[in-house]
């Protein structure tokens, strides 16, 4: 009796200790992932620090050729490449990176249900073995790929059941999640006095009078003056085919004016203006130049 009752206590007082959870199981890269690696940071790259109104930005370009070629869905019938099909991605990007600290790039995982793996080939999940493809994991690598990580969350790897890439709908899941404050307005005179307090806003511009484009093509606007908006356009060009006008002036290769007396003829659509967070990073061409070789130095 005595001893059936110490196993009684036993059991009870093990069954009383909570389980614990599961540890996330290790992935060893292989050398094919080493090579991915190593091929996406040897490659050109139109990433940059522009100064814009006597304050520095960091700018992405989605048809950067490091990531320009890559396949921006999920699901093997895909058809659609970053280059082609990222403004709206590249934009949120563009916006994001100059609103955060850039330790705060990170928390964007606690939005996402599984690691970022990328290859040449393709940004989203599910092409190929997570032991094949870079993980996108450490800061300095988070911000070099930084397009990258959005895109990837955008094409489905998210916990808010969202697989649109080339939608905006996902921001507010993200800006939510990042806790910054933002508004939709169509109201342009809004965005430029936001602008001017240093806010980004997000916008498109759409239809047959659009001197950008008939179907949509997202930028975001980081800057205001008197006479003109500044734009970075995710989209490096040397010419708006469309632009009749000459309404759009290049100032550098992804950074667009427009004299606000024009402004209502680039067809802005809804504006989403984000403020910055405190202490978001001020990047400078010296700044990028370390981090870039911090990731660098990451390859095996």
């Amino acid at each position: 009796m005595k001893i059936t009752a110490l196993l009684a206590a036993l059991l009870l007082a093990f069954s009383a200790v909570p389980a614990l959870a599961p540890a996330e199981e290790a992935v060893i890269p292989t050398d094919r992932a080493r090579e991915q690696e190593a091929l996406l940071k040897s490659a050109e790259s139109y990433t940059k620090v522009v100064s814009i109104l006597g304050k520095n930005y960091l700018y992405f370009a989605q048809n950067s050729p490091e990531w320009t070629q890559l396949f921006s869905q999920e699901g093997r019938r895909n058809n659609l490449r970053f280059g082609d099909s990222g403004c709206a991605i590249a934009a949120f990007a563009n916006a994001c990176v100059n609103v955060l600290p850039m330790e705060r790039l990170r928390e964007i995982d606690g939005i996402m249900q599984s690691p970022v793996y990328v290859d040449t080939f393709c940004l989203a999940r599910r092409y190929g073995k997570d032991e094949d493809r870079f993980r996108i994991e450490s800061d300095a690598d988070r911000l070099r790929f930084w397009p990258l990580t959005v895109a990837n969350m955008a094409a489905g790897n998210n916990t808010f059941h969202f697989r649109t890439d080339r939608s905006p709908g996902f921001y507010k899941y993200v800006l939510d999640h990042f806790g910054l404050r933002y508004l939709y307005t169509p109201d342009v005179e809004t965005t430029l006095a936001a602008l001017r307090e240093g806010a980004v806003a997000i916008s498109c511009s759409s239809g047959n009078s659009s001197p950008i484009s008939t179907v949509g093509h997202f930028f975001t606007l980081v800057a205001a003056d008197d006479e003109y908006v500044y734009i970075l356009d995710s989209y490096v060009r040397d010419r708006f085919k469309r632009d009749t006008r000459h309404i759009i002036e290049i100032v550098e290769p992804g950074v667009l004016r427009v004299a606000l007396k024009d402004l209502r003829r680039v067809g802005l659509q809804t504006q989403r203006i984000i403020w910055p967070a405190e202490g978001a990073t001020r990047y400078t061409p010296r700044l990028l130049e370390e981090i870039i070789r911090e990731s660098d130095a990451q390859v095996q």
